[in-house]
């Protein structure tokens, strides 16, 4: 059931020591930007099983030559229907499946421009298809470093001596963000774009180097 916009209650909820809260939506939600919205719409489809992308969108100039998003539709990855193009020599045809099949999934967000909020004004909570409990594991969204996990990547290179490598490192990010899945690509690219500082702490350990590569084949679309 289509929900409406009839409160303006319900502020983000906040995370445990060390778990985060299983999230609920609610019309009237709020937020103070967004990527704090876009960050708990992460967090609520990785715990529910599916991904989302960011089908619609509008602008508004707030002032003189400043604009920012006043509207944002959320759907499922796997909404809309595919229409596959068509070629008219049958020979060059490709058979291939998509994973568009139209559910009904999707979150409504207004940011007035006279607002200082961001509102969840609507959403449809349903869907046409299985939810995935490895979800975290299989849509890039979810592996993807945030800024934040590349900082502290950057710090631990910097300022963990001789014996931080990408295991230590592993641990370390797993411990900040229990919960979180620690892709093995994500975390050896981030490796590599900052040990230019101290180039040594990867090259220590050519083993555990062989092993990421290993493990980046077996995994190579995560």
């Amino acid at each position: 059931m289509e929900n409406s916009c009839d409160s303006n209650q319900n502020m983000e909820e906040i995370e445990s020591d060390n778990e985060p809260l299983e999230l609920v939506l609610t019309v009237g939600k709020v937020f103070q930007s967004w990527d704090k919205a876009l960050s708990f719409f992460t967090e609520y489809c990785r715990q529910k099983g599916f991904s989302y992308r960011k089908r619609h969108s509008e602008i508004v100039e707030i002032s003189t030559g400043v604009t920012r998003i006043s509207k944002r539709t959320l759907e499922c990855s796997h909404s809309y229907v595919y229409k596959p193009r068509k070629i008219d020599d049958t020979s060059r045809q490709r058979n291939t499946s998509s994973g568009a099949i139209e559910c009904p999934w999707h979150a409504n967000l207004n940011w007035p421009k006279t607002s200082p909020v961001i509102t969840l004004t609507s959403f449809k909570d349903e869907h046409n298809h299985e939810l995935n409990p490895l979800i975290e594991v299989m849509a890039p969204m979810f592996c993807k470093f945030t800024p934040e996990m590349h900082d502290d990547v950057k710090f631990y290179i910097n300022n963990g001596g001789p014996t931080m490598g990408a295991s230590s490192i592993r641990g370390l990010l797993q411990a900040k963000y229990p919960g979180r899945y620690i892709s093995d690509k994500q975390l050896y690219n981030s490796i590599q774009q900052h040990k230019a500082l101290q180039p040594s702490v990867i090259q220590r350990d050519s083993t555990e180097l062989h092993h990421f590569g290993i493990l980046l084949i077996r995994n190579n679309n995560i």
